[in-house]
């Protein structure tokens, strides 16, 4: 086996022609990504239609919103009469999600506390 050697011209010339197959690759790659974003690809892990989807906006609004979640909870709070816990309140829910006021612990901690209170209420008014 025995090397075939290439004059300087000759490495020149394919390294040329290499680097310009390397940029239209390149080129053919971003033009297949804008046709994909611009048309939908018919499977279900297009994420920028997922991205785009009104189910995502849905679900950011609804369980990531904090501004909506603490309404919420100053809402639970004076429907209740609890505005003397409130700290205890915060307290639990930090200890319970490694100590942050995080949005899925605090919507837990109402559904929890708001079944526990109206089962009271729905008690003591049978009596």
């Amino acid at each position: 086996m025995s090397l075939i050697q290439m004059n300087v011209e000759q490495m020149r010339a394919k390294a040329i022609k290499n680097q310009k197959d390397k940029i239209q690759e390149q080129k053919d790659y971003q033009a297949k990504l804008d046709s994909m974003s611009k048309h939908s690809v018919g499977g279900l892990f297009d994420l920028r239609s997922i991205k785009k989807a009104q189910s995502t906006k849905d679900i950011q609004e609804r369980f990531y919103d904090q501004d909506r979640v603490t309404e919420k909870f100053e809402s639970f709070l004076g429907h209740h009469g609890l505005y003397k816990v409130r700290g205890i309140i915060e307290d639990k829910i930090k200890k319970t999600n490694g100590g942050d006021l995080t949005v899925y612990g605090m919507e837990d901690e109402i559904k929890y506390l708001d079944d526990v209170l109206t089962e009271k209420e729905n008690h003591l008014s049978k009596k």
